[in-house]
């Protein structure tokens, strides 16, 4: 299994996934599945013998292509290039599958964030290469562990994505695919990989940075378990709007 999740705010995005692959044996082994090329970000979930060829085309079609252009050329640059390399490795898969359907093993989807005039945007394109926009809520999951990413964004609806800066974008999205990985099947797992895109710039969440979100996770979720003590503890629960107990800090500051 594999999760990938995007998130959109107003002053950046970020990408996150888990890092494990599996064989069909059980075999398990770490790999990069997000990456960056011609200032645009890269999920993918699905067989590397796909990815590998797609990354490679993606490398070639895009150099010296403007991909801050609006967003629909991008969307049919990007199509443009998968499509070839889709229908290839399909033609070569052996046993061949009834016309006109895929190879579940060959199966993926690439996730896309990037940003253009009118802000930044979140592209799907499946495995049948249709390309599809979420502007909609900011935020989008890919790969077998997608349920799980959506039940736990939808645990964290009430905190707004779309408005929040890239710093407490990096808290969700970790903690989305972090929950993924301790509760979902034994597939997703691995560490947490954690990229941004801010002010022109793809890079990759590591070292300090990392343990600053982490420690960023571990502070939010300790709020929220004592604000639940704290409702508990008043012994009933107000009305539709009410809020009882200690006041909770506005917000987690970003690292200094």
């Amino acid at each position: 299994m594999t999760v990938v999740v995007g998130f959109v705010g107003q002053d950046g995005a970020v990408m996150a996934s888990d890092s494990q692959a599996s064989e069909l044996d059980q075999t398990k082994y770490e790999v990069q599945k997000l990456w960056t090329d011609g200032g645009l970000l890269f999920g993918y979930s699905g067989n590397t013998a796909v990815r590998e060829p797609i990354a490679a085309a993606l490398a070639k079609s895009l150099s010296g292509f403007d991909t801050s252009a609006n967003r629909w050329h991008v969307k049919a640059r990007l199509c443009g290039t998968i499509g070839p390399v889709l229908r290839g490795e399909y033609a070569n898969y052996v046993p061949a599958p009834p016309p006109g359907q895929i190879p579940l093993e060959l199966a993926g989807n690439l996730l896309v964030l990037g940003r253009d005039a009118d802000g930044y945007w979140l592209l799907d394109i499946n495995h049948g290469n249709v390309g599809t926009f979420h502007p909609e809520r900011g935020f989008h999951a890919i790969g077998s562990g997608s349920a799980g990413a959506q039940v736990s964004r939808g645990l964290l609806e009430h905190y707004e994505p779309e408005a929040r800066t890239v710093w407490h974008l990096q808290l969700m999205a970790y903690r989305t695919i972090q929950t993924c990985i301790r509760f979902l099947d034994a597939h997703v797992g691995g560490a947490v990989q954690l990229w941004t895109m801010q002010d022109g710039t793809c890079a990759e969440v590591t070292g300090d940075a990392l343990e600053d979100v982490e420690h960023g996770v571990e502070q939010w979720t300790l709020i929220q378990k004592e604000s639940l003590d704290e409702v508990l503890g008043a012994g009933h629960v107000g009305e539709p709007g009410e809020a009882e107990g200690a006041e909770l800090p506005e917000d987690l500051a970003p690292p200094e």
